[in-house]
């Protein structure tokens, strides 16, 4: 700050923008205002001083009047001298140095700038009273593609000491200049301008014309809709406008042990491999034969596994099959014995197959057998067959043994041959003897091969309704690789089947969707057990399976039987 000349002088800073010189002692500033005694605004230096602060000056007072007077001291104030300072005289400005200047005083609150101002703008001309007025002629001129908003005012910033700018305005004799004049009439587009004053005919006639054109439109587009409604079948319009249903997603399928395993005979062999149907009520009727050739006939209930005996018979000879009938009230059992022809048979509802030396053939009673598939006599060892209501048998023939290979075809609903046999392979592997059943996704024949030096595993072959099987696949429904045979599989009602097989002492199932597969965990059915080589059987009655397997016990083998829900 600079050091005053004289008792009293006009301040060249403003107040707290250089600090004060602690020699110089304590300073005070005094408002002299253009009417009214000065007001001492004090100092934070002087403990005194800040007790006599006044009210800081308006805006007003400091842009109309008087100046600030700093007066330093080296020494402190007394309050005499504060009396003197707050009657001192307001300088007159031209007594002031040249280099004064006013300041606007810290701590006050800051001004709202004021709007700018807007520049005086001539007021457009008046509309045209003419409604349809004429266009001018097309110019040549691109349309432009984007079209640019006008820009806005410039915000002008005012400093807050500067005074307001006075608003531009026009000089009293400016006058706004006038409006081009309208554009010539183009006499090429004049006729075709309809003045509603004038034309008033030709706009009637106009939309005379229009209404009939609309008549003619709507009388020619229902003539047409009749037209094609009398020609167009009824079905085919139907087919057109009913809504397509979404395509039925098959749900996931899972079994669980619900009956736990039971023995149902003491005795059994399954040489001749047991036979199942489903009964009236929740029970399943079984078929088998004793190692004494006896035919028996079980009614099994899924509910504890109970038994009632339907049939005894004992055989003049070798039984081949005891087939249950359930379609007869009550359930009753056929019983296949050989006779001199034949050498294995099988009665399938009532139908009745049977393999002799010219082949697979239809036995009827009083009637010859009728071949269906000829083939070399003494080659066929196994047969299964599973019906499919609406489409026929399909039937699984194990040919040759062992060393032999697995075949597959379809009957017609009246027992006659709906397809050729077709061999399913699977390389030079040894085949075990193989199992079908039958649903809505087709029928699924699964057994079980192996070639030289490779553990058995389980194959399939999915054939569609009334066809042969495109391929053969390896099956994997286990957990970790091992020694899986006699494998045996039953159609699910609500889609799918269920695979079950031996995998060494253990007896699995786990069920398989359309694809083939698996849609659920493995149930373990039995575990540590002696079991016989030779597979089961799976009888199925609504959400429920009936699973059949043999065991060895001492010089016997037993018939034991398990439920599984699946769902």
């Amino acid at each position: 700050m600079r050091k005053p000349s004289g008792p009293w002088e006009a301040a060249t800073e403003p107040a707290g923008t250089d600090p004060v010189d602690p020699e110089d002692g304590p300073t005070l500033q005094v408002f002299v205002p253009s009417q009214g005694p000065a007001r001492v605004l004090g100092n934070t230096d002087d403990d005194l001083v800040e007790t006599t602060k006044q009210p800081l000056p308006r805006f007003e007072e400091l842009t109309g009047s008087g100046f600030y007077e700093t007066i330093t001291k080296p020494r402190r104030w007394e309050q005499e001298e504060l009396d003197e300072a707050s009657t001192l005289r307001r300088s007159e400005r031209d007594e002031l140095d040249e280099a004064a200047t006013l300041r606007r005083p810290p701590g006050l609150p800051p001004l709202p700038l004021p709007p700018p101002p807007r520049p005086w703008a001539a007021p457009e001309p008046p509309l045209k009273t003419d409604p349809f007025p004429l266009l001018p002629p097309p110019k040549s001129e691109p349309f432009p593609l984007l079209e640019h908003a006008p820009p806005e005012d410039p915000v002008i910033e005012v400093a807050p000491e500067l005074s307001l700018a006075p608003p531009v305005l026009p000089p009293a004799a400016f006058h706004p200049p006038m409006p081009p004049p309208p554009p010539a009439e183009d006499p090429r587009l004049v006729p075709l301008v309809l003045r509603l004053t004038s034309d008033r005919t030709a706009i009637a006639a106009a939309i005379g014309v229009f209404a009939a054109i609309t008549v003619v439109g709507v009388v020619v587009s229902l003539v047409l809709v009749a037209r094609s409604r009398s020609t167009t079948p009824a079905p085919s319009t139907a087919a057109a406008t009913a809504p397509i249903a979404p395509a039925a997603v098959p749900a996931s399928v899972s079994c669980r042990l619900s009956e736990l395993p039971r023995r149902l005979a003491p005795e059994a062999t399954f040489d001749i491999t047991p036979q199942v149907a489903a009964a009236p009520g929740d029970k399943i009727a079984v078929g088998f034969v004793t190692p004494s050739q006896e035919a028996v006939g079980l009614i099994v209930s899924l509910d504890g596994l109970s038994t009632e005996t339907r049939l005894r018979k004992q055989g003049s000879g070798r039984i081949l099959s005891v087939s249950p009938l359930p379609h007869r009230s009550p359930v009753t059992f056929a019983v296949d014995e050989p006779v001199a022809t034949l050498q294995l048979a099988k009665t399938i509802g009532s139908m009745r197959l049977g393999a002799t030396s010219a082949g697979i053939v239809r036995l009827e009673p009083g009637r010859d057998p009728s071949v269906v598939w000829p083939g070399p006599p003494g080659t066929i060892t196994t047969l299964s067959a599973a019906s499919l209501e609406g489409v026929g048998t399909a039937v699984a023939l194990g040919r040759g043994g062992e060393s032999g290979d697995v075949v597959f075809g379809w009957l017609s609903s009246d027992g006659s041959r709906g397809t050729d046999l077709g061999r399913l392979a699977v390389g030079q592997r040894r085949v075990g003897a193989p199992a079908v059943a039958a649903g809505d996704g087709g029928a699924l024949t699964v057994f079980a091969a192996h070639g030289t030096g490779e553990p058995w595993s389980l194959y399939a072959a999915l054939a569609k309704p009334g066809k042969l099987p495109v391929t053969t696949v390896r099956l994997e429904p286990g957990d970790v690789p091992a020694n899986q045979r006699g494998p045996v599989v039953a159609a699910l009602p609500s889609g799918g089947f269920l695979l079950a097989w031996r995998e060494g002492r253990r007896l699995r199932a786990r069920p398989l969707d359309a694809a083939l597969r698996a849609t659920g965990p493995i149930v373990e059915i039995a575990n540590d057990i002696d079991l016989v080589p030779a597979p089961g059987a799976l009888g199925v009655r609504h959400d429920r399976v009936l699973s059949l397997y043999g065991v060895r016990s001492g010089n016997a083998t037993e018939l034991w039987g398990a439920v599984l829900s699946c769902s």
